[in-house]
């Protein structure tokens, strides 16, 4: 539902934050379908975790939840964040804030400029040990 509702948004930058322990309760999507949607949204993921330290606790979804939470933000060019302590939530959101406003927007034209709709892969790299780089691996091109 978010995904649709990011793409009526004005701003070309979206970011979505979410807050979850990454287990499915009976999704109307499955996950092959979320990730896909993602990536064709262009909406950075930042998902804020909330993971039982008990691992005996948790149930199947949950124990994958934090992989899946992280795979989405990794996808998306966002981060994951898991929470510990609720009294982190304040913090962790400002530096989710603080992570969307200092962003730099690199562009780049590509040799390859087949429109045909395919999923192309990139990297990028900084020659600063001092900076890191969350970024989406890959796109679609247009067709």
């Amino acid at each position: 539902m978010a995904m649709t509702q990011m793409q009526k948004a004005r701003n070309l930058r979206k970011a979505l934050v979410i807050l979850s322990h990454g287990g499915d309760n009976q999704s109307r999507h499955n996950i092959r379908q979320i990730k896909a949607g993602l990536l064709e949204s262009d909406v950075q993921v930042y998902a804020m975790g909330l993971f039982s330290a008990d691992e005996h606790k948790r149930s199947g979804e949950e124990r994958r939840g934090p992989e899946l939470l992280g795979d989405l933000a990794e996808q998306t060019g966002g981060r994951l964040y898991p929470v510990t302590n609720l009294d982190e939530l304040t913090a962790i959101g400002a530096h989710i804030g603080n992570d969307v406003r200092t962003q730099y927007v690199l562009g780049y034209s590509p040799l390859n400029v087949s429109r045909d709709g395919k999923y192309r892969r990139l990297k990028v790299t900084v020659n600063s040990p001092e900076l890191r780089t969350y970024y989406r691996p890959g796109y679609y091109a247009p067709e």
